[in-house]
């Protein structure tokens, strides 16, 4: 492995602990007050044409989060496969990089509001159902096999968009989808709307990588081929490290880019993220968390201090029953689907955090009183 390599390899690894740190966050469970997502949720609860509140709204975020933990996997992925001998694999994993995170750049828009977020949500999940029932029809099912359990169907999300008075359409045999005026842009338009905010030709980057993803002639003839080529750490041409390095400027340029966009939706870069769990318990990382500014814990003295003093606004958040049907991705009254031992799994689970929330709501309480109990002290 050369220098370049070297270097490179690091300046993603600080890019990919970046994004975690953003995907991590408890931002998406319970964005800061005063931020945009805190904003649009409660225009949505309020909203009186929302017969089941802020949950259509919230598969935007979840799905915006989905698709950055994704990217940041295809980006561990890309820095693994840069000094294989060619550029062609860093190819194909920087374009995924870009078609996820160009999803979450797409969602996550400044302010366009909770409408037209709530529109782009809901066309890409119709856009996403005519997919999975494309794919569904290659299995050859009987017309009575039951197909709900391969994600949802365009009834489905159909229903969903009706139900909330929104209009809908569809071209091109569905490939175009349309959804109270927000129209799901496709791969290529997304990604170069990403890249713009980082390279002069938008259009280029991904047209240049899609030639490798498709085996066409100008891809195939990219990259350096002939004996030993393939080798690992193999001595790059000059071409080669010019296509690696402009591989990893773009995924890094969009992870960044991505990162500090989720983050300022969320309110994120004023609530406690996670931190390495080498530093954890560090005296820097402990004066920064009782600011409310670092990692999730840095003792158990500073763990119960945030969490009190955090509980009134995150017990005030959406229910979690909400929560849980966003992440589910199901619209109500829809079967969940679920086993009845997983039915059980998922009553305990909800039935320890009404007990954690109970603990907590006592710690909290305990905290408050300190102040007055030290003011009834003899002698104080």
């Amino acid at each position: 492995m050369g220098p370049v390599i070297g270097e490179l390899r690091e300046l993603l690894a600080k890019g990919i602990s970046l994004a975690g740190e953003v995907t991590d966050s408890r931002s998406w469970d319970a964005p800061v007050a005063g931020s945009p997502a805190a904003a649009e949720i409660a225009a949505e609860e309020g909203h009186p044409g929302r017969p089941t509140g802020s949950w259509p709204w919230l598969s935007g975020p979840k799905v915006a989060r989905w698709a950055l933990q994704v990217a940041t996997t295809e980006a561990e992925g890309f820095a693994a496969v840069l000094d294989v001998g060619t550029p062609y694999a860093a190819d194909v994993l920087c374009r995924a990089v870009l078609e996820s995170i160009s999803l979450a750049w797409w969602l996550l828009e400044p302010d366009i509001g909770a409408p037209r977020r709530l529109a782009r949500a809901l066309a890409y999940r119709l856009r996403s159902a005519v997919e999975t029932e494309r794919a569904v029809e290659h299995l050859g099912l009987a017309d009575d096999e039951d197909r709900s359990g391969y994600g949802e169907r365009r009834a489905e999300v159909i229903g969903a968009i009706e139900e909330l008075g929104l209009e809908h359409r569809a071209a091109r045999g569905g490939r175009s989808i349309t959804v109270d005026g927000e129209t799901l842009p496709g791969y290529s338009a997304r990604v170069s709307a990403l890249v713009r905010a980082a390279w002069p030709q938008p259009g280029l980057p991904y047209t240049l990588l899609s030639q490798v993803g498709h085996g066409e002639l100008g891809g195939l003839a990219r990259g350096s081929l002939g004996p030993g080529t393939a080798e690992p750490g193999r001595a790059l041409s000059p071409s080669d490290r010019f296509w690696i390095w402009h591989d990893s400027y773009l995924v890094l340029g969009s992870l960044a880019l991505a990162a500090h966009r989720a983050a300022v939706f969320l309110g994120a870069r004023r609530q406690a993220t996670r931190a390495p769990r080498s530093t954890r318990r560090a005296p820097t990382r402990a004066r920064r968390a009782r600011s409310g500014r670092t990692c999730d814990q840095a003792s158990d003295t500073n763990t119960r201090s945030i969490r009190a003093a955090t509980l009134s606004s995150v017990a005030d958040r959406t229910p979690l029953e909400i929560w849980r049907r966003s992440i589910a991705m199901l619209p109500p009254g829809a079967p969940s689907g679920l086993t009845r031992e997983e039915a059980i799994e998922l009553i305990a689970e909800l039935q320890r955090a009404r007990a954690e929330l109970g603990a907590l709501r006592d710690e909290r309480d305990a905290v408050r009183r300190r102040p007055a109990e030290r003011d009834t002290t003899p002698g104080a």
